[in-house]
């Protein structure tokens, strides 16, 4: 298990609706001749305007990257970039949106783990957030103390798992739309049913994800595996329907009027011809 460093801290000026929680978590050193480019992580989470915004740093010396997240509402915008991680700073600049640079080093109020300095403005597109954290306005040194053992993850899942995805364009590449829905079979029978939609696309140096994720009703998800048929109809903040129908040849169509709006207001189209489906059903123990 890994051992999570966990700093909190004040706001000044009530700039921020609620204290952030800042984290850095490290490897624990191997012998000499077996350190081979041991990976950095630094996390740190405020609350601005209503909005959850994160920052989760990672990589070794040949690959460090960046990657601010801003929800509210099951609404998800994430903006990466390429950072400099060193063993007390992390910077990175998400085009001309913003820009993080903090400091940590051991605080001794903290009986040696960090405290944190810097700042971190960022301003998302259309206005739809502002951040300014930092010494000139808002946060100064943030200090607080947490010592915990992070739990390794456990199986979630008793019985079978259906799962249905839906993608436009290159997705793995940079540009495109995809829709997946997750049905997990619980100890107790139910279904446990998670949804997900995104676009994604480049700009500035920034790799952008849009969209939106949640845990539904059984209600919001019907299929039929063995007929190759299924119709999504999500909650809020999703609007519409989809359906997954079969044609000959093995092809299939997802047609619908399903969206998801976006933070930045611009609403994704979520069904159409585009779109390429893939459905299939496993047992939680398969290989």
């Amino acid at each position: 298990m890994r051992r999570a460093l966990v700093i909190a801290g004040v706001m000044f000026a009530g700039l921020l609706a609620a204290a952030p929680v800042l984290a850095t978590t490290k490897e624990a050193p191997l012998p000499e001749e077996e350190i081979v480019g041991l990976e950095e992580e630094v996390t740190f989470t405020l609350r601005v305007e209503g909005f959850s915004v994160n920052v989760f740093a990672e990589g070794d010396a040949g690959d460090q990257t960046a990657t601010l997240s801003i929800s509210r509402g099951g609404l998800t915008t994430a903006y990466r970039v390429p950072a400099t991680i060193t063993d007390d700073t992390l910077a990175a600049r998400f085009g001309s949106l913003g820009e993080v640079k903090v400091h940590f080093a051991p605080s001794p109020k903290c009986r040696g783990y960090p405290a944190f300095t810097g700042s971190f403005t960022f301003t998302g597109e259309d206005e739809y957030v502002r951040v300014d954290a930092g010494s000139a306005g808002g946060v100064g040194a943030f200090v607080a103390c947490s010592d915990e053992e992070l739990e390794e993850g456990g199986i979630v899942a008793a019985g079978d798992e259906v799962h249905l995805g839906a993608v436009a364009g290159a997705f793995k590449r940079g540009s495109g739309r995809r829709v997946t829905v997750d049905e997990y079979e619980e100890f107790d029978g139910r279904p446990d049913i998670y949804i997900s939609a995104f676009r994604i696309e480049k700009a500035e140096g920034m790799r952008i994800s849009r969209g939106a994720t949640l845990r539904a009703g059984r209600d919001s998800f019907h299929h039929n595996v063995k007929a190759g048929t299924a119709t999504l109809r999500p909650p809020a903040p999703f609007t519409g329907w989809g359906r997954l129908t079969p044609r000959r040849g093995g092809k299939r169509t997802w047609e619908g009027n399903l969206r998801v709006p976006t933070l930045s207001g611009n609403p994704i189209e979520l069904t159409g011809p585009a779109f390429r489906a893939r459905f299939v059903k496993e047992g939680a123990f398969d290989e």
